[in-house]
């Protein structure tokens, strides 16, 4: 990630601080790192009675408070957020160990050292019982949980698909093992009862289909006497309006055309004024 961050600056002959500056208003802001050293701790596993899980929760604190300690962000130590994190991973019989440990300390001390310190403590003593760390075994279970992972992903995709697909063939108009074009009850519709059952269930025009979220069916043209629309098949009402209608409308309304062109003008009066001498 550093070094995504700084390599258009190594194409040509960058000033070596340059490169330090911006890596610095990247990745070296104090109070982010400290930031992530807590989100760290919320990281951590609950403890068990292991004394593996000891030694390993007693390293990573004192990591943590180390790496508080060398940003000088001391003041870090005595956040009662993170002490309550390390505090809620404890094991009862830990927990009770603490506060007779705490007890002894002074109050005005940072509560995270003296977790730490309690934590090596508390390794040391469990340390010589701790199950060894076998690194193949851990590479090994980690390269089977990811197989076990992708597994159960494709299992559930394989499930989705035939639980869509047998929704797909089940009829949504009297839930038979067909789609709802091979319904008799469809086929026996009229053209508008064909189109008030898409309607009241939902589906789709052009497949018939159940419209879901982000539904998308192939559009292709009706066909049915050249029909140029987008609708199913079954949906195509083929019923035109009558020609002579159409005709005599026509006829109508160049007759009403005609008639108001040649209507009459009003007669009109002319006033002449004559002057005698």
């Amino acid at each position: 990630m550093a070094k995504e961050a700084v390599n258009c600056l190594f194409y040509g002959e960058t000033n070596p601080e340059e490169v330090m500056r911006t890596l610095e208003a990247r990745f070296g802001r104090p109070d982010a790192l400290v930031i992530a050293e807590i989100g760290k701790l919320r990281a951590l596993p609950k403890l068990t009675d292991s004394a593996r899980d000891t030694c390993i929760a007693a390293t990573k604190v004192n990591n943590i408070v180390a790496t508080m300690k060398a940003l000088n962000k001391e003041n870090y130590l005595n956040n009662p957020t993170a002490i309550r994190i390390v505090l809620e991973k404890l094991t009862p019989s830990l927990l009770y160990r603490w506060y007779d440990y705490i007890a002894t300390q002074k109050e005005d001390s940072a509560e995270l050292p003296h977790m730490a310190e309690f934590l090596n403590r508390e390794a040391e003593r469990c340390g010589r019982y701790a199950a060894p760390e076998d690194l193949h075994a851990r590479l090994s279970g980690t390269s089977e949980t990811k197989t076990r992972r992708i597994q159960r992903a494709h299992a559930t995709h394989h499930r989705e698909i035939a639980s869509t697909a047998y929704k797909a063939r089940s009829c949504l108009i009297c839930n038979g093992d067909h789609p709802m074009s091979a319904c008799a009850t469809f086929k026996e519709a009229t053209i508008e009862e064909r189109w008030e059952y898409c309607k009241k269930r939902n589906a789709c025009f052009r497949c018939l289909m159940k419209r879901r979220f982000r539904h998308r069916c192939p559009t292709k043209p009706c066909g049915v006497d050249s029909c140029r629309g987008t609708h199913h098949r079954m949906l195509h009402n083929s019923e035109r309006p009558p020609t002579s209608r159409s005709g005599s409308s026509t006829q109508e309304s160049s007759c009403q055309a005609v008639v108001t062109s040649a209507r009459p003008s009003k007669p009109k009066a002319h006033l002449k004024l004559f002057r005698y001498a």
